[in-house]
């Protein structure tokens, strides 16, 4: 708890990694960092402890023990075959990533060579070679997100915006290739030698007309993916038009349905009238 000093602590932290240049998919990639401080195990014969604290000490080893057979479990399992315990306990929930999921670990086992420390000791290396036994493969989490139709004309406006700037940026090279007398469309390094004398360019010339190639690429880039997306946006516009002309023809058939109920609830009823008139007419004579 937040007074006690016979607990875990447990910090995770979460890294969520995604382009900022505008798309129909997003391709997001995420990572997590868990730091745990595992209590030592708590033996109320050596303790002494009574009341609160030996409560606290008990879901402490309750933990540890539902932790063990998680480990356990996962080194014996093959193929992924064995059923894990993580429901167990809490903390066997906050560990499932770091215990058996995609990750790296690393477990430090923290011993004593006093003698009085020998059982906790002993207990805590086999609990850390039972550790070893767990075999992690760590690949990367990447994942693709398809947004919704709804965000296709915010992705657009983005993408509308990120070409504005690439086109100040190539303004901006153009008019410092006028004012240094270097070539308006420099195609990158190689012409990047050259100036109007034919002498060498010097370097920091040179380096800006990399630039302004480079600019010039990503700009392309930008007009491809703007273009792409306009695409994707156009199908999706017309994809809409035919389902909402569906639509249409579903409420015009639904409302012909309905007419045609009216129609046969009023039949229905000027023919119970007339059968009650006729009953009726009989029943006199």
């Amino acid at each position: 708890n937040a007074v006690s000093s016979l607990s875990h602590a447990v910090l995770q932290i979460t890294v969520r990694e995604t382009a900022k240049t505008a798309n129909v998919q997003a391709n997001v990639r995420v990572g997590k960092l868990s730091l745990i401080d595992l209590a030592g195990s708590e033996r109320a014969s050596k303790t002494m402890n009574k009341g609160v604290r030996l409560h606290e000490g008990a879901n402490i080893n309750k933990s540890l023990l539902a932790l063990s057979n998680c480990i356990n479990a996962l080194g014996k399992a093959k193929g992924g075959s064995n059923h894990i315990p993580y429901r167990d306990s809490k903390l066997t929930r906050l560990l499932k990533d770091s215990l058996g999921g995609n990750c790296k670990t690393t477990m430090i086992a923290a011993v004593s060579p006093a003698r009085a420390s020998y059982e906790d000791t002993l207990n805590t290396l086999k609990y850390a070679n039972r550790a070893k036994e767990i075999k992690l493969t760590a690949s990367q989490n990447s994942v693709k997100v398809d947004f919704h139709i709804a965000k296709y004309a915010q992705i657009i406006e983005s993408l509308r915006s990120e070409v504005a700037l690439w086109r100040g940026k190539f303004a901006e090279a153009a008019l410092y290739n006028g004012a240094h007398g270097l070539p308006a469309h420099a195609p990158g390094g190689s012409d990047a030698a050259g100036s109007a004398g034919g002498a060498p360019a010097s370097e920091p010339r040179a380096a800006q007309v990399a630039a302004a190639a480079a600019d010039r690429e990503r700009g392309q880039a930008a007009y491809a993916r703007i273009e792409q997306t306009h695409g994707a946006a156009a199908l999706a516009l017309t994809q809409i038009a035919e389902l909402r002309g569906r639509e249409r023809e579903a409420a015009e058939a639904l409302g012909r349905a309905r007419e045609g109920t009216a129609l046969a609830d009023a039949r229905l009823a000027a023919a119970r009238t007339a059968a009650a008139a006729a009953s009726a007419d009989g029943g006199g004579r």
